[in-house]
């Protein structure tokens, strides 16, 4: 939900007894109550979904399920969070004011926010995005019972998941995936928490499932259907796919892309290679085409050398690092571009760090490139160029 900018400061106890009352919800940050907007229907149904399967399986359990409109106090501040779930008794019965028959308000010991969550998931949009991927996940990091912070995407289905045992790092899912809530002890697959949603995945995701289905059930009637398979390291398809969708390059853009390093592709050939590994029809792509490719990009956007340098050096290996140099290269993009961009998905590094990625293999300061770095580093692509303002 997004939120409108507030008119000036107030209390805590001003915020909490307005909201009683109030005719639209708000959050507290600073001093400052923000209204917050409608949501998406697809927003709805993401929270709604990831409610109803903690809920479910917490049954029993002294941990409570909570949606939308229990708010959560962090420090100072207030937020609503979509879904958030607490596991100790955890009633905030500090005078909060409840609104008497009459309208003037009077003290009682009632429930309103919440304190002590174990986890807390927020539903992504383009509008809060960076808030909930920065600002305000540093203040939830500060609650000393939180165990996990969730960030599900609308556009596209991609769950990120911060863990406090992990030192808060993020760890990626995806349809096909099944997420193990730790502090929970509770296992949902990602295909029910998108359930009933129609983004582009979704929809590609069960169309391969029927089609695998349908296939299983010609070849052997008697045996279940297999269930779709994703691969967690990142393929060189992934890198094609999410560089397409972050620099918003239409089929004839990636076939002229691939020509200008000579490479002759149809668009029948393209899509197989743009399709995920779980997809009929998925044709993986080598090392040597995807460096075609990212050379190609380089001349794309740069423009073709007129007299190039002979090649002195021996070819490096297409290696994570080298799809980061030459991504760099392509983009023009300075030290302070790399790190800005890697910062828009909430990860950050030293200029130590990013320069050690491209240091020479054997340089005593030369670093691997991991997938998640990468992986980082395209979702920064994406918000840079497709979502900022």
């Amino acid at each position: 939900m997004s939120l409108n900018y507030a008119n000036s400061k107030i209390s805590e106890a001003e915020y909490l007894q307005g909201e009683l009352v109030a005719e639209f919800k708000h959050e507290f940050i600073d001093g400052e109550a923000y209204a917050m907007a409608g949501a998406s229907e697809t927003h709805n149904l993401l929270a709604g979904n990831i409610f109803a399967e903690l809920k479910n399986q917490l049954k029993g359990t002294p941990c409570r399920t909570f949606i939308a409109d229990m708010k959560v106090k962090v420090a100072n501040d207030f937020f609503y969070p979509d879904v958030m779930v607490v596991c100790q008794q955890d009633n905030a019965r500090d005078g909060v004011y409840a609104a008497s028959p009459s309208g003037t308000g009077a003290a009682n010991n009632v429930d309103y926010y919440k304190q002590y969550p174990v986890i807390i998931v927020e539903i992504l949009s383009k509008s809060t995005r960076k808030f909930d991927k920065n600002a305000k996940r540093l203040k939830y990091q500060n609650i000393s019972t939180l165990e996990e912070y969730v960030l599900i995407d609308q556009t596209i289905a991609e769950i990120e998941v911060f863990k406090k045992k992990e030192h808060w790092q993020a760890f990626y899912y995806y349809l096909g995936d099944a997420i193990t809530f730790e502090s929970l002890g509770v296992t949902v697959l990602v295909e029910d928490i998108y359930y009933q949603v129609n983004n582009d995945d979704v929809l590609a995701f069960l169309q391969d499932k029927n089609q695998a289905a349908v296939q299983d059930t010609d070849a052997n009637p008697m045996q279940p259907p297999t269930p779709p398979h994703r691969n967690h390291a990142m393929i060189n398809n992934d890198v094609l796919r999410r560089l397409r969708y972050a620099l918003e390059l239409k089929d004839p853009d990636m076939i002229d892309i691939f020509a200008l390093s000579d490479v002759d592709i149809s668009r029948d050939e393209l899509l197989k290679l743009l399709k995920k590994d779980n997809e009929a029809d998925y044709v993986p792509l080598n090392n040597k085409l995807l460096e075609q490719f990212l050379d190609g990009l380089i001349i794309y956007r740069r423009g073709k050398q007129e007299n190039p340098p002979a090649q002195i050096k021996k070819p490096e290996p297409l290696t994570n690092n080298t799809i980061l140099k030459k991504l760099r290269i392509a983009l023009e993009f300075k030290e302070e571009d790399m790190l800005s961009t890697l910062k828009l998905a909430d990860f950050e590094l030293s200029k130590g760090e990013l320069s050690s990625f491209f240091r020479q293999k054997g340089h005593k300061h030369h670093r691997e490139c991991g997938d998640q770095i990468l992986r980082n580093f395209l979702q920064g692509l994406t918000i840079r160029f497709r979502e900022q303002d």
